[in-house]
């Protein structure tokens, strides 16, 4: 599968924005048989009325998003979360790309970590309720530059990450709503798109 998404990937021309691919990272679960071997590699789902009836997947795929070509995916079993298995994505993420992703997704040291390895590798997803940030600039009313505070136990997980790092912050009213959104995407490389 890898080294025919790298090749398909690779050969392809894909419409950008911003001179960024534009990709997605996504979660999904399923369900496996319901063997002996299946059972001692992948966990069931628990609730109130007792355990899932069969062994769950959990696996965490990018997708480049104009043409929704697969090209990537990790997995593991259903008790491991997504943002650890989204680690397992990057180093083969492409440069110049502008990653999506949803709120659940939202660990500084992901972002940190994913914006850090290669060559221009950006993200972006909604802002978290309740985040707690400073704003540090100003390019307007809808668009800031932000500070976000890392806590100490995810520089313990992630070392590289610093104490604080900059997002921009950006507003836009849908359907009444304000809308925020985070994104490594600074202020300087869209004016120069």
């Amino acid at each position: 599968f890898l080294a025919m998404a790298k090749q398909s990937y690779q050969s392809d021309k894909f419409e950008t924005w911003a001179g960024l691919n534009l990709l997605a990272v996504d979660g999904v679960v399923w369900r496996v048989p319901d063997t002996d071997e299946n059972n001692k590699e992948f966990a069931k789902t628990g609730s109130q009325h007792g355990k899932a009836s069969y062994p769950q997947v959990r696996m965490v795929c990018q997708m480049e998003l104009t043409s929704h070509l697969l090209t990537n995916s990790v997995f593991d079993s259903v008790d491991v979360n997504e943002m650890n298995l989204a680690l397992g994505l990057i180093d083969k993420t492409p440069d110049n790309s502008l990653t999506l992703f949803d709120r659940g997704f939202y660990s500084l040291g992901l972002l940190h970590r994913w914006q850090s390895t290669g060559n221009a590798r950006h993200w972006l997803m909604p802002l978290k309720k309740n985040t707690q940030y400073e704003v540090i600039k100003s390019f307007g009313r809808q668009d800031k530059l932000i500070q976000l505070t890392t806590t100490p136990q995810s520089r313990k997980k992630f070392p590289t990450l610093p104490k604080t790092m900059q997002a921009r912050l950006i507003t836009k009213k849908v359907k009444g709503k304000d809308l925020q959104i985070l994104t490594s995407v600074s202020y300087t490389h869209l004016r120069a798109h």
